[in-house]
C-alpha cells in the first residue's frame, strides 16, 4: 500500500477546533432522515466549530476584505480588480473618508450612461450619504410628477 493511503483522517468525534480548541460543534438534523450530524467547518485546511466559523467569516472586517472587489451594475454583482484600484476611500463630494472615521465606506455612483464593456467607466465615489442624495436626483429626473389639480 502506498504511504499516502497510510494518512488517517481524524474520526468527526475526535476533531478539535483549531481556533478554541474545543472537540464541540453544533448538531443538526438532515431533513429526510432526521439523523443528527456535527456541523465542522474547514478554513485554510484547519477544522473550525460552527461558532469559531461564524465570527471568523461573518464580521464586518471580513465582509469587506470578501466583498472589496464587488459593486454592483445594471442590478447584477460585478466582481473586477479595477474596483480596487480605482478606490481611494475618500468622497468626492464631501470631505468624509474612511481614514478619520467620518465614514464607515464609501460606494460608487455612475454618472450618465453606463458602459457595458467598462463598467467602472462615468463613476464617482461617494460616502453614503451623498450616494443617497445622488440617486434620489437621478430618480426625480426619471419620474414624471404630476401634480393632482384642485377643481374647487
Amino acid at each position: 500500500m502506498r504511504e499516502y493511503f497510510s494518512i488517517r483522517r481524524p474520526d468527526i468525534n475526535e476533531r478539535k477546533c483549531f481556533n478554541c480548541g474545543s472537540n464541540q460543534t453544533r448538531t443538526a438534523f438532515h431533513s429526510s432522515d432526521k439523523h443528527p450530524y456535527k456541523v465542522w467547518r474547514r478554513i485554510k485546511g484547519e477544522w473550525h466549530c460552527h461558532n469559531c466559523y461564524c465570527k471568523l467569516t461573518t464580521t464586518p472586517e471580513r465582509q469587506k476584505q470578501k466583498n472589496a472587489n464587488r459593486f454592483k451594475y445594471k442590478g447584477k454583482y460585478v466582481r473586477t480588480q479595477e474596483i480596487l484600484r480605482k478606490r481611494t476611500g475618500k468622497c468626492s463630494r464631501c470631505p468624509n473618508n474612511i481614514f478619520d472615521g467620518s465614514c464607515e465606506y464609501t460606494q460608487f455612483h455612475h454618472i450618465g450612461e453606463y458602459v457595458d464593456d467598462d463598467p467602472m467607466a462615468n463613476t464617482v465615489e461617494l460616502c453614503l450619504s451623498c450616494h443617497s442624495k445622488e440617486t434620489y436626483k437621478t430618480t426625480l429626473k426619471k419620474r414624471k410628477w404630476h401634480p393632482i389639480k384642485d377643481n374647487n
